[in-house]
């Protein structure tokens, strides 16, 4: 029987789960609906367990040594909330032991090099800095949450975006082209004011990062409002890595949607940063930092031809979705 791990990549929007045997190589994967216990609707626990059990459909679950889940949230006030939810789905499943819960920053970081030591910067759902030694987060910066923190992040962004449509609406604030945007984006043809109010109240906090890429696009194609929260939202990110690093040579591993694609979020980023020394590298699917430290935790260290089979099964999973 062959051994495997299962690491699970749990987002405020979206929930990622991959199995793979000793080598690296892919066995199984699956998705569900977002698991943050902070932004996204529902109960978390429910939809791991939904991933959890696609991932594993056809498998035998005695085969699985060990599960790694990477939550956001997970090593807050909430992180009790957060591991409850990840034990419970397990156990759903007919697995034995408990997986071990770390943060999304770790499984973000473990996704982007081969390194044990470095740095990482995501800009997702949502936002922080943090530097590691020997895959252990040493020290962090931001990751507070939608309503404290996670500044430069798409929720950040979006609700920025939004409010500044807002102040062009009734005049509080200069002409955008944002105002249009988030008419149509949310279909209002009249009232716009009440038509954002109830609509976004409705949703999770999560949703707000939906708005982000109407910025990103409005400050792409010249708008003075957009380019300057674009440009805000960089210096913020910028500052969160500064405050992390040590300023000696390292790997940077640039993480979440706003920092994949490559947009003027991405650019004006790089733009700050102090490069080299710092090595810019992109994460990998998330769900694959998490199989690394599943195997990790199994093996006590996972070399370079491992960690790339693993990459490799993520993007396989990721082609099947």
């Amino acid at each position: 029987m062959v051994d495997l791990v299962v690491g699970v990549d749990v987002g405020g929007t979206t929930t990622r789960c991959l199995v793979v045997s000793a080598s690296g190589s892919f066995v199984g994967a699956g998705t569900a609906g977002g698991g943050s216990i902070r932004s996204s609707a529902g109960l978390p626990a429910e939809q791991l367990a939904l991933a959890l059990s696609s991932a594993l459909a056809g498998l035998p679950v005695a085969s699985v040594r060990a599960g790694v889940f990477g939550i956001a949230a997970s090593g807050s006030a909430a992180g009790n909330l957060a591991r409850d939810a990840a034990v419970l789905a397990w156990k759903s499943t007919g697995l034995a032991g408990s997986p071990r819960v770390v943060t999304d920053l770790e499984v973000a970081f473990a996704a982007g090099t081969s390194e044990p030591s470095g740095l990482l910067l995501l800009a997702g759902t949502g936002a922080a800095a943090a530097s590691f030694s020997s895959r252990r987060m040493v020290r962090r910066c931001d990751g507070y949450g939608w309503l404290l923190g996670d500044e430069g992040s798409a929720v950040w962004l979006g609700l920025r975006g939004v409010r500044a449509a807002l102040n062009a609406y009734d005049g509080r604030g200069p002409a955008t082209s944002l105002l249009d945007a988030v008419a149509a984006h949310l279909d209002l043809r009249s009232d716009f004011a009440q038509g954002v109010i109830a609509a976004l109240h409705a949703r999770e906090p999560a949703y707000l990062g939906q708005f982000a890429p109407l910025v990103t696009d409005a400050a792409i194609a010249g708008d003075a409002v957009a380019a300057a929260l674009v440009d805000a939202a960089a210096s913020r990110l910028v500052a969160a890595v500064r405050t992390v690093w040590n300023g000696e040579v390292a790997d940077l591993v640039l993480a979440g949607g706003l920092l994949l694609a490559d947009g003027p979020v991405r650019q004006a980023v790089l733009g700050q940063l102090d490069t080299p020394p710092l090595r810019p590298r992109d994460a990998g699917p998330g769900a694959a930092g998490a199989a690394v430290l599943a195997l990790a935790s199994v093996a006590g260290a996972v070399d370079a031809e491992v960690y790339n089979e693993v990459l490799r099964a993520a993007r396989v999973a990721e082609l099947d979705s």
